[in-house]
């Protein structure tokens, strides 16, 4: 059985949008059952995708749209969303992990640590994690790679602006893309970077710190932006639906991550619940609990997916935004989740990423070599 990152890239990138696109219509259809009690109306149900799948900032994006439709704090609801997401990541992710390092699931796994289970290194484990590339008389390494992250946050809101300009509704949905018009600037400075032959000024350690720095701050901001006050008397149906949305991720993507192809099945399960329930960063950071020594190839396809997926919001999204401003109607809005959830699973079938078992998280059975992995 040959293994690529072309077949993780496409399972991981193509299923992404399964949950995405259906969490939403469940979400709606849990508060149409019992939003009313609460007097919950359902349309808040459809922010979860944009909670649990991209995180706070486009929960805030998103969710700031929605209430300029007159959806009162949608930003609220969809930023609850986000912070139960990340909850329930790690909540469930971290002992799946753990469960399948013991059924040997995970074969580059190798012993839980103490630092993995206490988050802490003793002094013998600790190490220096950067390097300095610029001279502190000048300036600060630290700041300068912080100012290139701010290049491509600065263009991204250039881009967004731009976006804006475009009238209608069609300029209001497209200037929501901050992340992801900022994402393609970062690709293209270190493009630049790379061709002036700079490279040797950017230090990773660095860029991982920064990296870290921003997730944490990112989970931190999603739990204290919450507004007891708002979600308090709306406590009960957003956990239900928080519990309907979890349920439905956990099943589809143990169904599919076992069925993804290649060696690394598990390895990119974990990583994929992750990113659906959290962030990319979430998914990478399961990942790394199972593959600490970056000897599978699924951190590094867990960036291009992105590729693969985002098409997909500029459907699902704009549909969502456009539903709750009275723009389309209802069976317009199952139409486009739908037909969109159902596009990407004929796109995993084409790509062959939705096959037979190549493990069996129940069974603790890897159908397949480990001595053959590359």
């Amino acid at each position: 059985m040959a293994d690529s990152q072309f077949s993780g890239i496409c399972g991981m990138g193509f299923f992404w949008v399964i949950p995405y696109a259906l969490t939403g219509l469940l979400g709606y259809a849990v508060l149409k059952l019992i939003g009313g009690i609460w007097g919950m109306d359902p349309v808040y149900g459809l922010l979860i995708p944009f909670g649990f799948a991209q995180g706070p900032g486009q929960s805030v994006t998103y969710g700031t749209m929605i209430q300029n439709s007159g959806v009162v704090n949608a930003v609220q609801v969809g930023v609850t969303f986000a912070a139960a997401g990340f909850l329930v990541a790690f909540l469930i992710g971290v002992p799946w992990v753990r469960k399948g390092i013991q059924k040997g699931l995970a074969p580059y796994a190798g012993e839980m640590s103490e630092s993995m289970t206490s988050g802490l290194y003793e002094p013998e484990e600790q190490q220096y994690y950067g390097k300095e590339t610029t001279h502190p008389g000048n300036v600060d390494t630290l700041a300068f790679h912080f100012s290139l992250v701010g290049i491509a946050w600065v263009c991204g809101q250039a881009l967004c602006t731009l976006c804006a300009m475009i009238p209608g509704f069609v300029g209001e949905i497209l200037s929501g893309f901050l992340y992801l018009y900022a994402m393609l600037v970062a690709y293209a400075l270190r493009w630049i970077i790379g061709k002036l032959g700079f490279n040797k000024y950017l230090d990773r350690g660095t860029q991982v710190r920064i990296s870290g720095f921003c997730i944490d701050m990112m989970v931190t901001s999603a739990f204290m932006g919450i507004s007891l006050t708002v979600i308090g008397a709306w406590i009960i149906p957003i956990l239900a639906v928080v519990v309907v949305g979890t349920l439905f991720t956990y099943i589809t993507t143990r169904y599919f991550g076992e069925r993804f192809g290649g060696k690394h099945g598990f390895e990119r399960t974990v990583a994929i619940w992750g990113t659906l329930t959290g962030t990319n960063a979430t998914g990478q950071a399961l990942c790394r609990m199972v593959d600490p020594n970056r000897k599978t190839s699924v951190l590094e396809e867990l960036g291009p997916i992105n590729a693969i997926n985002v098409p997909a919001c500029y459907v699902a999204m704009p549909a969502i935004v456009a539903f709750a401003a009275n723009q389309i109607s209802f069976g317009l809005l199952v139409a486009a989740l739908v037909g969109t959830a159902a596009v990407f699973l004929a796109g995993m079938l084409i790509t062959r990423t939705w096959g037979k078992k190549t493990y069996d998280y129940r069974k603790g059975e890897l159908y397949y070599d480990v001595d053959e992995v590359n």
